[in-house]
């Protein structure tokens, strides 16, 4: 599963429309669509806020996404 398709399960699971999500999350509504078409990621600031309103642990939400995340990471060449 990858980060957008979390963030919809999640955010249907709410019966919250991405619109109600960019406003809690100060994001566009195309943004939220972007995530969730696997067209782009949010950045990891976001992702932890996302954990935040959905109740869950990063774990949770990183687990399904961790090839993703390293992926990303290889390509924008950020190290840690």
């Amino acid at each position: 599963m990858t980060i957008g398709e979390k963030i919809t399960k999640l955010r249907i699971s709410k019966n919250m429309s991405q619109e109600n999500l960019a406003q809690l999350l100060n994001v566009s509504r195309q943004a939220v669509s972007r995530w969730e078409g696997g067209d782009s990621i949010p950045h990891i600031d976001t992702l932890l806020q996302i954990c935040d309103i959905f109740g869950i642990t990063s774990a949770r939400m990183f687990r399904f996404a961790l090839p993703v995340l390293a992926c990303w990471i290889s390509m924008t060449r950020i190290s840690y």
